[in-house]
């Protein structure tokens, strides 16, 4: 049985509004913060892709300053190594492409 919306006009509409932006403002937070968690344990668990992730990114960037996102495009092993973890540890549902008939 599907629940009652109050009709309270605008008020109601605003609350539904904020708790949808709440729910997806976590929801984005939390898919990068598990992603995240799951690439560093497993960069502990192999350091030598540790190492050769850390050289690509001291040749390409150096030790002066931070990653930027113009950056990335010159680390493809950085971007293997996220591109395997969302394979290995995917943190969203997973939806197949078509269903079966």
């Amino acid at each position: 049985m599907a629940p009652r919306r109050r009709q309270s006009g605008r008020s109601g509409l605003a609350t539904e509004m904020a708790v949808r932006g709440v729910v997806l403002l976590i929801a984005g937070t939390d898919t990068s913060a598990l992603t995240t968690e799951w690439a560093m344990a497993l960069l502990v668990k192999h350091p030598e892709v540790t190492r050769k992730m850390r050289a690509e990114i001291d040749a390409n960037v150096g030790m002066g300053r931070l990653v930027e996102e113009s950056d990335i495009t010159n680390l493809p092993y950085l971007q293997c190594v996220v591109k395997e973890t969302l394979r290995l540890c995917p943190v969203g549902p997973i939806i197949p492409a078509h269903e079966a008939m």
